[in-house]
């Protein structure tokens, strides 16, 4: 039996999932940066510099994590590494690696007896990688969006407004402040393609989809944008650096280095398929139709969407498909999300110190059950940023407000940093959350209704029915909420598919068709329990009280 290897490395670990050709898991291990690896001393997998505003990982960190995840599955004795036919993975986004000339020959040479870091350590012209936490290219940021007319047209062009994070303002500032580093530079891989490179024993191109988190591709004009390459002075260095954009993200671009083939028993003839970012790599783990949305419940709250409409906006990301040429996937990514929804949690428990959703669930069950809802009913609109937040761009706040609609104009009529009942908070910061998801969601759908077909809830409050049920009252999905009833591990979950669809060529079976048939629906439970989705309660006037809301607090 065929086996296939999902391989996830994130801020904090390296993950590799083995699974077969319906994608029945196999194996999992994994490796955790600051357990694992302490010599590196790292905090949560990342070195951070608070006056600088840098955040990095040590890249030959990874090297290490590489060897030892292989040593782990090794030692299980489950199943034989020579089984496994091919390898895809859904690597951190925006982190980059600095190559320098002596890697070529160091990566084709690797032999058995020695580690990946003892023969590659000399390999890099930087030994750090900058992390998407980094936010040290203010400067770089501001230059992008002036060489292309603004935030706006910059969006138009490479999918997302100039980030921080993103890898184009990261090299620029490379290039700005260690000029020594970018003259030795022979070539910059993002994190996906670096471990796709190792595994392959030269360098693999990146990944579109990945390379649409960098500021630096003309998503429809499928090249590099001249003025920003202009930017870098030599722009044939930078082109050459960077290399070509694989737009391919099926096929299998290379055979496994011979040195995992002898120092584990990887078959020789063990594929290399694409590899992604850990957000493309997400919307892979579900069959995902266009117009369906994954809402991700996490410390943070994202949202993806696969479309085929490309409608950029500076408000949020799009991105190529990582394998449906003609789609695309737009991506809504908040800072804010558990952490304040714990928070008005603790707030209705009182002085307590219980962390139960008891009384939270039953008050926002309540208003479910009422049929009321308090951006309508009750004219108010809360805003929860326990920490500063990107969508919009405001420093931490709580802002809630109720609005006088007695007269044709609406008005603020109070202002403050609280209800009068904390109980309203409940409803409101749900509310809130799914107003501001279904608002920027708008301009990407193509449904006729706007409306999305499916929403599937990850991550860790997709485990509250309550919340998930709430949020839907506010999203109204034409076809239903789902909550994966044994999905773990989406981005390996979704690399490990994307590897078992690169190396079996099912002609004419469609990447839809290809995992719907391994992921039926009674693998979903459906979490939207008694609400009729035929009604849409909110409707545009709620949106537009929530975008007036969001002008009145911020100046939006």
């Amino acid at each position: 039996m065929s086996l296939y290897l999902g391989l996830d490395l994130s801020t904090q670990q390296l993950k590799g999932i083995v699974v077969d050709s319906d994608l029945n898991q196999v194996e999992i291990a994994n490796v955790e940066f600051e357990v694992d690896l302490p010599q590196y001393k790292t905090v949560k997998g990342v070195y951070a510099n608070p006056k600088t505003k840098e955040v990095q990982a040590p890249v030959v960190m990874w090297l290490d994590a590489l060897d030892l995840l292989f040593q782990r599955l090794k030692a299980k004795k489950s199943f034989d590494f020579a089984r496994i036919r091919g390898i895809s993975g859904a690597c951190q986004q925006h982190g980059s690696v600095f190559w320098n000339a002596q890697a070529p020959a160091a990566l084709a040479n690797l032999t058995k007896g020695s580690s990946l870091c003892s023969q590659l350590k000399e390999s890099f012209a930087w030994d750090v990688s900058p992390n998407w936490q980094d936010a040290s290219t203010a400067k770089e940021c501001a230059q992008f969006e002036a060489a292309v007319g603004g935030a706006e047209q910059l969006a138009t062009i490479t999918g997302s407004k100039a980030h921080r994070r993103f890898t184009g303002p990261q090299i620029l500032r490379v290039q700005h402040q260690l000029p020594e580093v970018y003259a030795a530079t022979d070539r910059v891989s993002l994190v996906s393609s670096f471990v796709a490179s190792v595994l392959a024993g030269a360098y693999i191109d990146i990944d579109e989809s990945d390379a649409c988190g960098m500021n630096l591709w003309d998503i429809s004009k499928k090249e590099f944008v001249p003025k920003i390459l202009a930017l870098f002075g030599d722009t044939a260095k930078i082109a050459k650096i960077v290399g070509h954009i694989n737009q391919d993200g099926k096929t299998p671009v290379a055979r496994i280095n011979p040195y995992f083939v002898q120092t584990y028993g990887f078959s020789p003839e063990c594929a290399i398929v694409p590899f992604t970012g850990d957000n493309p790599g997400t919307i892979l783990s579900l069959p995902l139709k266009p117009n369906d949305v994954i809402v991700s419940l996490g410390t943070s709250t994202t949202a993806l969407v696969v479309t085929h409409n490309y409608a950029p906006s500076s408000l949020y990301h799009m991105f190529a498909h990582p394998v449906v040429p003609s789609a695309y996937m737009g991506m809504l990514c908040y800072c804010n999300g558990s952490l304040a929804r714990e928070r008005v949690r603790d707030e209705v428990n009182g002085e307590t110190t219980s962390k139960t959703w008891d009384k939270f669930n039953a008050i926002a069950e309540s208003y479910i059950s009422s049929g009321k809802t308090l951006a309508l009913d009750e004219h108010k609109i809360g805003f929860y940023f326990p920490l500063n937040e990107i969508i919009p761009t405001v420093d931490a706040c709580q802002v809630r407000l109720t609005w006088d609609t007695t007269t044709g104009d609406a008005k603020v009529s109070s202002k403050s940093d609280k209800f009068t009942d904390v109980k309203e908070d409940v409803i409101g910061i749900l509310e809130s959350q799914a107003l501001s998801i279904r608002y920027r969601l708008d301009g990407m759908l193509t449904s006729a209704n706007h409306r999305p077909r499916r929403v599937y809830y990850v991550g860790g409050a997709s485990q509250n029915p309550t919340i998930c049920a709430a949020l839907s009252r506010v999203l109204v999905p034409s076809a239903g909420s789902y909550r994966v009833a044994d999905m773990k591990d989406a981005c390996a979950m979704g690399a490990a598919a994307k590897a078992v669809f690169g190396c079996n060529d099912e002609s004419g079976t469609s990447w839809e068709e290809f995992l719907e048939k391994r992921m039926p629906d009674d693998r979903f439970n459906r979490v939207d329990g008694e609400l009729d989705l035929t009604k849409d309660l909110y409707g545009q006037a709620a949106v537009d009280l929530f975008v007036r809301s969001e002008k009145e607090s911020f100046g939006l």
